[in-house]
C-alpha cells in the first residue's frame, strides 16, 4: 500500500522504477486503503478481503477517503478537515487491534506540495504524527509494510531525483502512539543511463512482507527484517 502525491497510489508492494514511467505490477494487490470505512475503529482491516486497484504512477484517488469516527475527529482536532484527504491506508499499525491510518492532504501553505500524516491510536485518544518531522526532505510516497514474523511498518520515499537518485524507503516503526525510524532500503551508486533500478517489497499471498528486494542491472540484493538489532539487514 502507498500513498502518493499526484493523486496518490496504496499497494502492499511497490516497486519504483528508475528512468521509464512505471507499469502496473503483478506485485501490487489488494491494499489496505480500499476497504469500505467501519464505524466502529477497533475492527481491523484484513489485506487478503481487498481488491486490486491501484496502480503505480497514482492516477485514482481513494473511492472513498473517509475515515472512522475517532481518526476523523482527531484530524480535525490536529487542524484539518477530513474533507482535505487525497488518499487514506486505514490499517492496525501499532497492534493494538484498533484501526489507525496513513493518510495524505495538500500541504496547507505551498502549493501542489502535500503532506502525510500518521493516525495512531493510543488508548482511547488518537495522536496526529507528521512524516516531515521524522525524515528529512519531501516524502514523495507512504506505505504500510507488515513483516513476517515482525512488526508492521510505515515506509516513505522521496520523489525519484532525476538520474542521481536511485529508489529508496525509510522505515518507521509504530510503537504505542509513537514512530521510530528504523532505518533505509535504497539503491547505492545509481546512474540511471547505466542501468535500471527498483525496491520491492517481496511477500506472500497473505500480504505480509519477508524482505526487501533491491534491483539494479543485473545485480538483486535482499534485505530481511532481523529483530535483534531493530533493522533491516543484508540476506545475501
Amino acid at each position: 500500500m502507498s500513498i502518493r502525491p499526484s493523486l496518490g497510489a496504496l499497494a502492499l508492494a511497490v516497486m519504483l522504477a528508475s528512468c521509464r514511467r512505471p507499469e502496473t505490477s503483478s506485485a501490487i494487490a489488494q491494499p489496505v486503503g480500499e476497504a469500505t470505512v467501519e464505524s466502529d475503529a477497533s475492527k481491523p482491516v484484513v489485506a487478503d478481503e481487498q481488491t486490486q486497484r491501484w496502480v503505480i504512477d497514482g492516477t485514482t484517488l481513494a473511492a472513498d477517503p473517509s475515515l472512522p469516527i475517532p481518526l476523523d475527529r482527531a484530524l480535525r482536532e490536529h487542524g484539518r478537515a477530513s474533507e482535505e484527504v487525497q488518499d487514506r491506508i486505514l490499517h492496525d499499525l501499532n497492534g493494538d487491534g484498533q484501526l489507525d491510518a496513513v493518510v495524505l492532504l495538500p500541504a496547507p501553505t505551498v502549493a501542489g506540495a502535500y503532506d502525510h500524516l500518521v493516525l495512531l491510536s493510543d488508548g482511547t485518544s488518537v495522536r496526529v504524527l507528521a512524516i516531515n518531522e521524522l525524515v528529512p526532505g519531501a516524502s514523495f510516497s507512504a506505505a504500510v509494510v507488515p513483516l513476517v514474523d515482525g512488526p508492521t511498518l510505515v515506509a516513505v520515499a522521496p520523489r525519484l531525483g532525476g538520474c542521481e537518485r536511485g529508489p529508496e524507503w525509510t522505515f518507521l516503526r509504530p510503537t504505542g502512539a509513537l514512530l521510530e525510524p528504523v532505518g533505509s532500503v535504497r539503491v547505492e551508486d545509481y546512474d540511471c543511463a547505466v542501468a535500471d533500478a527498483s525496491v520491492d517489497f517481496e511477500r506472500g499471498a497473505d500480504g505480509r512482507v519477508s524482505a526487501v528486494v533491491v534491483r539494479h542491472g543485473e545485480a538483486v540484493k535482499r534485505y530481511r527484517w532481523d529483530g535483534t538489532v531493530g533493522s533491516f539487514v543484508a540476506a545475501d
